[in-house]
């Protein structure tokens, strides 16, 4: 893969600096990177355009000092200005200007600043004012950048996908959790960032990291999964989802190592944990890479009902024969027969059966990245078809816009399958929050099929018409390097139709005749005397509003509204609805559903 080449370990991830000297490329980005980010916050750069969005910087606040200038004349030193009041400034706060002796400029002494600043009480003040070697004493205040807030950037990979209108995900510029938890198996995440949700730090590489990313490329894949929603910064797919940072590349160890002791501390808490996203993967053209191992420790993993995404991997080149997940070898491991055939040249973790491999496209023009892997054989064996074989989806991965480490909440234009994979995570993410977790393989494998069903194709069915609801580009070529197109994972439509979305249709989970006042909990199977209630048991997902309506005779224009519910939870939950006009008088219930504002 192109850069962050750690040891055996590859972040699936191509960075972009804009430097004094222009765009900066290749494997030594990675130190320059996070100098230039951490140190451009204030640049003129391009909120949509450029490398770095800037947020509010925090003012500078300083203590109560008075700033004493001293008039410039020879023989008028601070030093002796201290001494005579027996005052004591911070070395860093006593000033005095000079020209350097290289100067061309004629030295003129008039022009020398001289001063210091200090705590002072009045009387102080006022003695120094008075003080014929001072000029003035004025009090010190705050400081603060002019720059605007910026507000809140919807990144291209997040538009493609259709998640800014995509109920469920509420995106409204109101910070409202979602009640799920996603893994970022990477470098670590900032956990300070304030555009994350960062739950759980966990460090298995290079000992006092703990979790905390020293790089940039965990906090980026993070923010592309659960970008808080709130008024500045980027949006994830699943906004302000809970993130646990699985820290298993450093500085000095990035080994397959850790990545087991990685996964070792996911299965552990797979009770909590719905998702995994890994950006990393081999080095290009790796022969000797732990595929048993690697395979045996993330099947314990979706054996628990987590689902695993990872990226393809970024080894093709332009111009020439993408590079397959199978290896150079061209030939997958063989996990159907006993005992298991391993091709130790496999990309993984993408090319394993358990495994839901994302490859990149380019949001923008709708193509597929020149530098994302492909595949050409099947998994063996093969829990999910997909069109694109060995890879389930595409999602977008070229210069996408996302969170990054810096002192101040610091953002950063990506390119890679790293920044695909976790689109698909949050997605899946949004599944659940939807449908509930997966508790074993099989609910993981439906979860996959799901999203890869309601993806939208690279081509439109033979002889269809193409346009934006049936293909990527309106038909387009998309540059798909094998016979292979993976479809574009995208929010399904907003429809009650099952057949073209995933998200669960309005219905009753149960309904009846309960006992009110005395005893409402008592569920009947026949009408009681009155007074009676009609109970509803209705289930609903967050980011639509319900509203349950009644009339008693059919056909009727004539709908009474019962109650309106808003989900605000994070998470599907069922919902008590209690009809007290109820009577023993034949009653018909609808419920409607709508996109919450």
């Amino acid at each position: 893969m192109r850069t962050f080449v750690s040891k055996r370990l590859t972040l699936l991830g191509i960075a972009i600096a804009l430097t004094a000297s222009g765009l900066v490329f290749g494997e030594s980005l990675n130190r320059l990177l996070f100098k230039q980010v951490a140190r451009s916050w204030s640049g003129n750069k391009n909120a949509k355009n450029g490398t770095i969005l800037p947020t509010p910087e925090p003012r500078v606040q300083h203590s109560l000092k008075q700033i004493i200038t001293l008039w410039p004349d020879e023989g008028i030193e601070p030093e002796d200005v201290i001494s005579d009041y027996g005052l004591n400034p911070e070395p860093k706060h006593i000033y005095r200007h000079r020209f350097h002796p290289n100067s061309k400029r004629r030295f003129n002494e008039k022009n020398v600043f001289k001063g210091f600043a200090v705590e002072l009480d009045d009387s102080t003040i006022a003695n120094l004012r008075n003080d014929r070697r001072v000029k003035a004493v004025e009090p010190d205040s705050e400081v603060e950048p002019f720059l605007t807030t910026p507000p809140q950037t919807i990144p291209t990979g997040i538009a493609r996908m259709g998640i800014p209108s995509f109920p469920l995900a509420h995106i409204n510029k109101q910070p409202d959790p979602l009640n799920v938890d996603i893994a970022i198996l990477d470098t670590g995440i900032d956990n300070a960032h304030p555009d994350l949700n960062v739950v759980q730090l966990a460090g298995f590489a290079d000992p006092g990291l703990n979790g905390v990313d020293w790089n940039g490329h965990g906090t980026h894949v993070a923010g592309i999964a659960a970008a808080i929603d709130n008024t500045f910064g980027v949006v994830g797919v699943a906004p302000g989802a809970r993130l646990w940072s699985v820290q298993v590349l450093g500085q000095q160890q990035s080994a397959w190592s850790n990545v087991l002791a990685g996964l070792n501390y996911i299965a552990q808490n797979a009770d909590q944990i719905s998702v995994v996203n890994a950006s990393l993967g081999p080095a290009v053209g790796a022969t000797n890479n732990p595929v048993s191992a690697i395979h045996q420790a993330v099947k314990s993993i979706t054996d628990q009902g987590v689902v695993f995404i990872a990226a393809a991997g970024n080894g093709s080149v332009s111009g020439s024969p993408c590079y397959d997940i199978a290896g150079p070898n061209g030939q997958m491991s063989d996990f159907s027969v006993t005992p298991e055939i391993i091709s130790s040249d496999d990309v993984i973790p993408a090319s394993l059966p358990e495994v839901m491999a994302v490859s990149a496209m380019d949001p923008v023009n709708n193509t597929m990245a020149t530098f994302s892997n492909c595949s050409k054989v099947p998994k063996l064996p093969s829990y999910v078809n997909s069109p694109g074989l060995g890879i389930d989806v595409a999602a977008p991965g070229v210069n996408i816009l996302s969170t990054y480490i810096g002192s101040t909440p610091t953002y950063a234009t990506m390119s890679g399958t790293s920044m695909a994979s976790p689109h698909v995570a949050g997605l899946v993410a949004l599944y659940i929050v939807a449908n509930g977790r997966g508790y074993n393989a099989a609910d993981v494998y439906r979860i996959r099929k799901d999203i890869v069903r309601t993806a939208l194709p690279q081509q439109p069915p033979a002889g269809v018409i193409a346009n934006s609801s049936n293909s990527w580009n309106n038909g387009a070529a998309t540059n798909d390097p094998d016979p292979n197109p993976e479809p574009l994972a995208i929010a399904p439509p907003d429809t009650n139709d099952p057949t073209l979305t995933w998200v669960p249709a309005p219905n009753a989970v149960s309904v009846g005749f309960v006992n009110t006042p005395a005893n409402p909990q008592a569920q009947v199977v026949v009408p009681p005397p009155p007074p009676q209630s009609f109970q509803l048991n209705l289930q609903t997902v967050p980011g639509y509003i319900y509203n349950v309506q009644s009339v008693t005779n059919l056909p009727s224009t004539n709908w009474v509204d019962v109650t309106t519910i808003t989900n605000n939870i994070g998470n599907a939950t069922n919902n008590v609805i209690l009809d007290s006009n109820a009577t023993t008088q034949q009653k018909y219930y609808r419920v409607g559903r709508s996109a919450a504002p």
